[in-house]
Formats: C-alpha cells, structure tokens, sequence
C-alpha cells in the first residue's frame, strides 16, 4: 500500500513540476480583455469567445498540432476543474455536444471545441487571490507540438520506488520491524518554444 502511494506521490510531484514550468510561459490571455492578472475580476469567467482569440494566437504562431485522442489532429488546453464547470454550461459547448458529438457527454469527458481538446486536470494552475478584489484566477495551458520537452537519459525520468527491508537499518531497527520506503528519478522539463504555449487567465464559479 505504502508503494502505491510512493508511486502516486511520484507522479503528482512530476506532474507539477511540468505545469508549474509550462503556466511559466510568456504568452498570456486574460478573459474580458483585462490586460493584467491583478485586473481578472471574479465575474470574468471562460466564454467561447475568449477560447478563439487563444485560438486566433495559435493560429497567428502557426502553431503545429498535436495528434489527439481519436486520431484527429489539434491542440491541448489543459484546464481546472473548477473552469471545466463552467466550460460545460456555455452554450457553444452544449451545442458542440448535443448536436455534434454526443460520446463526450457519455463518457464524462470534456471533448473539443474549436480545434482544440479540453484535458480536466485536478492539479491545474491557480493563483489564489491574485485577481481583483482578492479574486481566484484559474491558468487554462494550450500547447502545441514543440511546447516544451522532457529529457529521458536511459530511462532515467521514470520514478524509481526504494524499498529497505526490514533489519537493514541495523540498531536503528534492532527487532527488523521497520520498512523504509521512498521514491527517486532523475527529472526534468524544458519550454521549447514560447510561441506554442499560451496561458488562458480567468475567474471561475465556486
């Protein structure tokens, strides 16, 4: 069980070492036109025009796609769970995903818009208080192809789990009752190219 947990541990932690490096980027969208993170107010939520202005820089970047789930070609946003609430009460998705494809609907999943996949990540980008009046602001990531890389020397990213046997710590352990357990990998991740990430900020319901 403790394994287990070690294994999840070593992935979040991977995992926000990638998205703390990608929401770093330094192209940024700020929803109702604000021109600042501090200016978001909690009343600026997602709405399917500002998801095609992000849409138009990427296009202006001549951004590559990447090939997505199903085989189609597109971009990824990566977004919180918090705005992928209000994501799904927006008209645009509502038709997308009544009259278009009805299998997002079904299995739970966010699907496409516009383009570009909407991937619910529990771990998103917040920044607590640092909008307006002390508002919330949510990081919804888009990348493309060449975003960003992860160097992998012979395997060396993957976590590696540690497991010391009861009686191999000596007199620390004189009646071999103890287990220790921890993780390793030898990790790290890049930005590539500015132009293929743009950083979405906005408000969300809560």
């Amino acid at each position: 069980e403790v394994s287990e947990l070690m294994g999840e541990n070593a992935g979040e932690s991977i995992d926000t070492i990638v998205k703390d490096m990608i929401a770093a980027g330094t192209n940024v969208v700020y929803a109702g036109a604000k021109s600042s993170r501090a200016t978001v107010a909690s009343t600026d939520k997602i709405t399917a025009l500002d998801i095609l202005k992000v849409r138009r820089t990427l296009k202006r970047n001549k951004v590559k796609k990447i090939k997505l789930p199903g085989g189609n070609m597109g971009w990824i946003a990566f977004i919180h769970t918090d705005l992928a609430t209000d994501l799904m009460q927006t008209q645009e998705w509502k038709d997308q995903n009544t009259y278009v494809n009805t299998k997002n609907r079904e299995e739970g999943t966010l699907g496409t818009m516009y383009g570009i996949y909407f991937l619910e990540v529990d771990n998103g980008v917040k920044f607590d208080g640092a909008g307006a009046t002390s508002a919330d602001v949510y990081g919804t990531l888009f990348v493309g192809r060449g975003a960003y890389g992860v160097p992998d020397i012979e395997g060396s990213s993957k976590p590696e789990i540690i497991v010391h046997k009861a009686g191999s710590a000596g007199s620390a352990d004189p009646l071999n009752q103890f287990n220790t357990i921890a993780w390793k990998c030898a990790f790290t991740v890049a930005r590539l190219n500015e132009l293929c990430i743009v950083r979405y900020e906005s408000a969300a319901t809560v």
